[in-house]
C-alpha cells in the first residue's frame, strides 16, 4: 500500500510519519484492497488540520478532521471517520 505524507506550515517529523502509517495501515483489517492514501497535515494559527485521501480499486473517500489544538488527536480524528467509511463501504459491498 502506497502512503504519501505532505507537510504544509510545518516541520516534517519522521515520528509524525510512523504514526500515520501505524493508524491507517489498521485499516486495512476492515478493508484489505485499499490502493493508497495520501495524508495532508497543516498547520494553521496553533491549530492542526488533517486530510487523507485513500484510494480503493473503483472508490475514493476523501476526510477532513476537524481543527484540534493536537495534532496527533486530528490524525485520529480523520482515522475514525474513515473507519466508519470503510465499514459501512464494505457492508454494503
Amino acid at each position: 500500500m502506497d502512503m504519501q505524507i505532505t507537510f504544509h506550515q510545518m516541520q516534517s517529523s519522521d515520528a509524525i510519519k510512523d504514526y500515520c502509517h501505524e493508524k491507517l495501515d489498521k485499516l486495512t483489517r476492515y478493508y484489505s484492497r485499499i490502493d493508497s492514501f495520501k495524508v495532508v497535515l497543516e498547520a494553521k494559527k496553533g491549530k492542526h488540520h488533517v486530510a487523507i485521501v485513500m484510494h480503493l480499486p473503483k472508490k475514493t473517500f476523501k476526510v477532513d478532521s476537524e481543527e484540534r489544538d493536537d495534532l496527533y488527536a486530528a490524525i485520529d480524528a480523520a482515522h475514525d471517520k474513515l473507519e466508519r467509511i470503510l465499514t459501512d463501504y464494505k457492508e454494503q459491498h
